[in-house]
């Protein structure tokens, strides 16, 4: 497990779980950058809690991407343990897809909590 030392570890860890493609991968990043009951939201789900229910939402997401992988476009904006942070996912068949997601952390440097824009 990597040993997360900032805001921009945590935030780079959870955008590569986007990449992977079976559960335990998943869950084993989310596991080292998130707290156990993570918030998540956006502008087409519900608020998602705890890191079992984010692993199957990305899992879900391939249902409606296919193929894709996340990219940072900068290294994330952070303060006082929040941080703004833009992605790219690009997909092997269709457009690109950004989006912009707003996270907050507790003082270990785990998110717990994603408010995301797509």
């Amino acid at each position: 497990m990597k040993n997360i030392k900032n805001i921009n570890d945590a935030v780079s860890i959870y955008t590569s779980a986007w990449n992977e493609a079976d559960r335990e991968s998943i869950l084993e990043k989310l596991s080292q950058c998130l707290a156990p009951e993570v918030s998540y939201t956006d502008n087409i789900t519900d608020t998602i809690v705890g890191l079992d229910a984010l692993t199957d939402f990305i899992l879900s997401s391939y249902e409606h991407m296919g193929p894709r992988s996340f990219h940072l476009m900068a290294e994330p904006n952070n303060h006082h343990q929040t941080a703004l942070y833009r992605w790219l996912a690009v997909r092997d068949n269709g457009f690109p897809m950004d989006g912009l997601d707003f996270a907050e952390f507790d003082s270990e440097y785990r998110i717990t909590r994603i408010v995301g824009f797509i």
